[in-house]
């Protein structure tokens, strides 16, 4: 993990760099989840001050460390990859002189800014990707056939706080989304269903055009890459915290990225498997849900999720509910069928040119 930098203004800094002294220098760790949905996954923000003599001298923050809760902050911090050790390894030379600069870090003067501030700027044409733009303001600019897609809440656009009308139009696109969200199983079962019948229609959909399942855009996934990703999800969200399974996930499967779980708990890195492999895989494991939500009840799925103690991913579902795990499940179908969808449509009118 890389800690991600906090820009400053551009005059220099009025404090000289501090010694690697224990009675001089402080490390302060501050926390922050946002759980935007109780059946999704939250926002988690890691922010690192150095202090000399109480008073802050550098600043970072990572954004990504969603495998970082209460129960298992100690062996994360044990850990010689956490972000205590991270931070480290990026505050000292190998001398343990403190250099902010070559960290990445921001040196914090009288005038400090908390946020990177552009004002005529010519930013046509820019990415950000994976970014936590919590906070960020635009004030005066100049935004057409712009694209935003992520975790959006609270945005207001020229004063308007348009969130809820986003919301209201994709729950009118997509009525599957509002039955996602409901607490009755029978509801849960028939959006389980329309999520299968909708990935099936896609799937017959690739299979007119030989090839295209391996093709991606963006450097987005493919197609095949996107189901791998829900073979993935399957297991360790369904079969792990829902039904507490120990097994070894499917070989095929892609997971998240994040050490030491990237290729683990049987994972295969190695494997490429043919589109008719990897939908039988996703047909059965469709079937084994669809079974299971047949059965499940509104208490059980108000019960705490039995995730097995072990170090396997997720670590930070443990004490979730049933109900937030399927969440998961239901939500990454519905999500990454949309994406597979658009990346396909932009396949095609690419081809058609």
């Amino acid at each position: 993990m890389r800690l991600q930098r906090e820009e400053v203004d551009d005059r220099p800094a009025t404090r000289s760099h501090a010694k690697a002294d224990p009675s001089t220098l402080t490390l302060e760790f501050r926390h922050a989840h946002r759980l935007v949905d109780p059946a999704a996954e939250g926002v988690q923000t890691w922010q690192v001050s150095l202090l000399a003599d109480d008073a802050t001298v550098a600043r970072v923050r990572a954004t990504r460390g969603q495998y970082w809760k209460a129960h298992n902050v100690g062996e994360r911090m044990a850990d010689e990859e956490s972000l205590a050790a991270v931070t480290a390894g990026q505050l000292f030379d190998a001398d343990g002189q403190f250099r902010p600069e070559e960290a990445g870090l921001s040196v914090l003067g009288p005038s400090m800014r908390s946020m990177t501030r552009y004002v005529d700027e010519d930013l046509h044409g820019a990415e950000f990707r994976e970014c936590d733009l919590t906070g960020a303001r635009l004030i005066g600019v100049v935004m057409q056939d712009a694209v935003i897609d992520g975790l959006i809440t609270n945005l207001v656009v020229n004063g308007v706080e348009v969130t809820e009308y986003v919301e209201a139009e994709l729950d009118r696109r997509h009525p599957v989304r509002v039955l996602i969200r409901s607490e009755d199983p029978a509801d849960l079962r028939e959006a389980s269903r329309q999520l299968h019948a909708g990935w099936t229609a896609t799937i017959e959909r690739i299979r007119r055009t030989p090839g295209i399942e391996r093709r991606s855009v963006n450097d987005e996934w493919s197609a095949v890459q996107t189901m791998r990703h829900l073979v993935f999800v399957h297991d360790s969200w369904f079969r792990r915290c829902c039904l507490g399974s120990t097994e070894l996930f499917t070989p095929m499967g892609i997971g998240t990225t994040v050490e030491p779980y990237r290729g683990a708990h049987g994972l295969d890195l190695s494997l490429d498997p043919a589109l008719d492999e990897i939908v039988s895989v996703r047909d059965a494991q469709a079937a084994e849900l669809e079974a299971w939500l047949d059965e499940v009840t509104a208490v059980q799925l108000a019960a705490r999720a039995p995730v097995p103690d072990d170090d396997v991913w997720p670590p930070y579902a443990r004490g979730r509910l049933v109900r937030q795990c399927l969440g998961t499940v239901l939500n990454e179908t519905f999500e990454h069928h949309g994406f597979c969808v658009r990346d396909l449509d932009l396949i095609e009118a690419q081809d058609a040119e």
